[in-house]
């Protein structure tokens, strides 16, 4: 699962409770879940209907008033809205009601738009909504919709240009993708994916930046650039490895970083027995740098059946990389792939995102699989000293949650 925080989010993972003790400098939210609260919702969507509806926590009055300056979107599997959440207290800002219980959902890079695919898998649609005012400015849509246990069924790219919507037969057992603009908002008439061979892979990440001209998948086994306007392709290189890899764009699009599980077979490909991590020029597509991770620190076999897998990102100044798998999280040089710093979590992690100033990663446990320990809520982490300092525990139990984050702008 992933974190839509995104994130990199967005963004991810399922979670089920379970009591752990934290390091002495974690602040301990309210353990106890409000059973009165009421959100802030949306307009121009229905109310929640039959669907049993999972509430987080309110943010109160002072801690809207104290709210950080990015916002966390999270969405999940028998969760009948998309929540706001300030990553300072842990607590929803405002809700936003969905239709049914699989809700996939993408957020604007400059946390401007929120785009949403509802409804049941037959009958959905795509709804824009505008973050400052909380109206749906537009409507389409959608058949066949990938549902949010099969992944995500949406992916903006990373300039903000091309929302991807994931479709799936389930009488015939396909998949396919289609694209929407949105700076025109509409759906582009035919699949710029499918003549570059990507028209099976659901679901599909587009890695960039706004305002770089590139952006990069993975597809068909091969790791591959794209035209940022045209979907042209640039360049493409075997991927190094079958399993699902995380990417990460440096802030100067120089470097494109992948991190891609290794060994192992079945279970999803999950109980990987190392990780690859790896770097190329982003205007080529020439390697550049390799590391096996277990040749600096141990890994942990991954489990089988846990959530999205691996989590990559990378500090603003484009100096450090954030690799989370399993119960660890590494702090690496982004230039020599050296291994900084290494922090243990509670249990394992699946989902990741990193603030919009790189002083904070939010990060989401894992409910899914062979898990000998769970945990609720989310864990903020401080990227200087690698170490929890919040815990936001007094979360209900989600089931595939997908997070992303962006700064807070009107949101």
């Amino acid at each position: 699962m992933r974190v839509m925080i995104g994130l990199g989010a967005v963004a991810t993972g399922m979670l089920v409770a379970a009591a752990l003790a934290l390091s002495d400098n974690v602040v301990q939210l309210p353990t106890t879940v409000p059973t009165t609260a009421t959100p802030v919702l949306a307009g121009n969507v229905p109310a929640a209907g039959t669907v049993r509806s999972v509430l987080l926590p309110t943010a109160s009055s002072a801690e809207q008033h104290a709210a950080s300056q990015m916002r966390l979107y999270l969405t999940a599997f028998q969760n009948q809205n998309v929540s706001v959440i300030d990553p300072l207290s842990g607590h929803v800002l405002h809700e936003i009601p969905v239709d049914g219980d699989q809700a996939g959902m993408a957020i604007a890079p400059d946390g401007a738009r929120l785009y949403v695919v509802d409804g049941q898998a037959n009958d959905s649609q795509l709804r824009v909504f505008d973050t400052r005012t909380w109206q749906m400015i537009h409507q389409e849509p959608v058949a066949e919709r990938l549902l949010l246990l099969g992944g995500n069924p949406i992916s903006l790219s990373g300039d903000g240009r091309w929302l991807v919507v994931s479709h799936y037969s389930y009488t015939r057992s396909k998949f396919w993708n289609t694209v929407f603009d949105t700076q025109k908002m509409e759906f582009l008439p035919v699949d710029p994916l499918q003549q570059v061979g990507c028209s099976a892979e659901a679901p599909l990440r587009l890695v960039g930046r706004p305002g770089h001209p590139r952006l990069y998948t993975l597809c068909a086994g091969n790791m591959i650039a794209l035209d940022a306007e045209t979907f042209a392709m640039l360049w493409q290189m075997p991927a190094p490895s079958t399993h699902p890899p995380d990417l990460a764009l440096s802030p100067d699009g120089m470097r494109l970083y992948g991190v891609y599980p290794q060994g192992g077979a079945g279970c999803f490909s999950r109980n990987a027995t190392d990780l690859g991590l790896y770097g190329w020029e982003a205007t080529t597509g020439r390697m550049v740098e390799q590391v096996q991770l277990s040749d600096q620190v141990p890994v942990p076999m991954g489990t089988c059946g846990r959530g999205g897998g691996v989590y990559l990102t990378i500090s603003p100044d484009g100096m450090e990389l954030y690799l989370a798998w399993e119960d660890r999280l590494w702090k690496i040089a982004a230039g020599s792939f050296r291994v900084t710093s290494e922090l243990r979590l509670p249990s394992a992690v699946d989902g990741m995102a990193l603030s919009t100033d790189g002083r904070e990663l939010y990060l989401l446990p894992a409910t899914m699989g062979d898990l000998t320990v769970r945990e609720r809520g989310m864990w903020v982490v401080d990227t200087i000293a690698l170490n929890i300092v919040r815990h936001a525990s007094d979360w209900p139990q989600l089931i595939e949650p997908f997070m992303f984050g962006v700064p807070a702008g009107a949101g």
